[in-house]
């Protein structure tokens, strides 16, 4: 949710404004952060309940009916609330705490436009926590579905 909050996060910073241009970032994490609270049962305040979206609704009144209270409702809204303001003051922290490396890897696109990965590395050095590593899973990992299986 911090990566995807950086660009609003660093405009708030630097600008000390926030443009339209990051809607489609806040709609993705506003999203991820209801379904952590609402599907994946990873709120404690809310706890270990789950309220996917249920297939094959066909009344329009039958989308709209919840298994779930008012207050429920309330409380999955002001848990989604604190998890997207909590990852946006840690995005803009994380502007603020590297407002140096911003700067100068701003500074470098504007003379080169792209930066590979080994430039920026070059610029800023090598990430915290090491290179990403690409995991890919044998085939026999993961089981083939029957014809007709049904999940």
């Amino acid at each position: 949710m911090c990566m995807s909050l950086g660009g609003r996060a660093a405009e708030s910073v630097v600008f000390n404004r926030i443009t339209t241009g990051a809607q489609d970032d806040l709609e993705k994490v506003t999203k991820s952060a209801y379904a952590q609270v609402k599907m994946y049962g990873m709120s404690e305040r809310v706890g270990p309940l789950s309220f996917a979206p249920q297939p094959g609704f066909e009344a329009e009144a039958d989308l709209y009916k919840k298994p779930y209270s008012a207050m429920l409702q309330h409380t999955m809204d002001q848990e989604v609330s604190s998890l997207v303001a909590k990852a946006y003051f840690t995005a803009e922290k994380l502007i603020r705490d590297n407002r140096d490396l911003l700067e100068k890897l701003a500074k470098t696109l504007l003379k080169k436009e792209v930066l590979s990965y080994e430039d920026i590395k070059a610029l800023i050095g090598p990430p915290k926590y090491g290179d990403k590593q690409v995991v890919e899973l044998a085939e026999h990992v993961l089981p083939k579905p029957e014809n007709n299986a049904t999940f």
